[in-house]
């Protein structure tokens, strides 16, 4: 597995591969937002705050399942986030299993320490690119190991993942989606929620987003990644993606402009 490293940062870098990623931050602050994505938020030296609309809550770490609603605040201290997609995970039943309490399910308090240590070494670059995915991906497996997050998948919801995969983000109606699994716009959109406790707007959001980012990553103009991922100018683009990650992308670029981008040879 090959690394592409696209900036470089002594404190803040994101891994990329493929349906996941690794962002390690010096600090988050975001206002009340939702996505398609599932994350694991872990606080690296002290708890961070997070609200799901019922006031703040301190915690040392916390999985946060598709379209769930929240804010968080790592308080001025560095944080990590495991971001990845349900559907190549296959984690969707999370939302509907009973194992998690409302969507805030915290990681054992063993494994934290574990994790948080590894974190940290990542951080410090004591660790290789490839060790830091590998790790990741471990990680990813071991917190969702149970079957009560394991999904059996439609295979017409399977159909509709690489139709959307492979389009990227040329523009795709739910007439295209209703018409390749054979099913009402109506039933499709029924089996994706159910399946992934998400929409499937939000997931083509999400998809657009990501392939945005990613365009500017590899050096294509603001402007050109726009529209060649179907939004209509920047207001449109700020809009989404404040919605899904609740802060403004102006922001996020001022603040991390020299962050360290690593793509691996696996990212889609």
């Amino acid at each position: 597995m090959n690394a592409n490293v696209i900036q470089k940062n002594n404190n803040t870098i994101i891994y990329y591969w493929h349906g996941a990623s690794l962002m390690l931050l010096n600090n988050l602050q975001t206002d009340f937002h939702k996505h398609y994505p599932v994350e694991i938020y872990v606080g690296l030296d002290h708890e961070f705050e997070i609200d799901f609309g019922q006031g703040w809550e301190k915690r040392k770490s916390v999985v946060i399942a598709s379209n769930q609603v929240h804010k968080i605040s790592s308080c001025n201290n560095p944080i990590a986030i495991i971001i990845l997609d349900p559907m190549v995970h296959n984690i969707g039943a999370m939302q509907k299993s009973g194992a998690v309490n409302d969507c805030k399910l915290q990681l054992k308090e063993e494994y934290t320490s574990t994790i948080i240590d590894t974190l940290k070494k990542i951080q410090a670059r004591e660790y290789s690119s490839q060790e830091a995915i590998k790790f990741t991906k471990e990680t990813i497996e071991t917190v969702f190991a149970s079957n009560r997050f394991i999904n059996k998948q439609d295979s017409r919801l399977i159909t509709v993942f690489n139709l959307l995969e492979d389009m990227k983000c040329s523009r795709v109606s739910m007439y295209d989606i209703s018409k390749a699994v054979n099913l009402s716009e109506s039933r499709i959109s029924h089996i994706f929620k159910m399946q992934t406790g998400s929409s499937i707007q939000s997931y083509i959001s999400w998809l657009k987003l990501k392939q945005t980012i990613k365009n500017i990553m590899y050096g294509q103009s603001f402007t050109t990644a726009l529209y060649e991922c179907g939004f209509s100018d920047s207001a449109h683009f700020s809009r989404t993606y404040k919605k899904m990650f609740g802060a403004s992308p102006s922001t996020f670029l001022k603040k991390y402009q020299d962050i360290e981008i690593v793509l691996s040879s696996e990212s889609d």
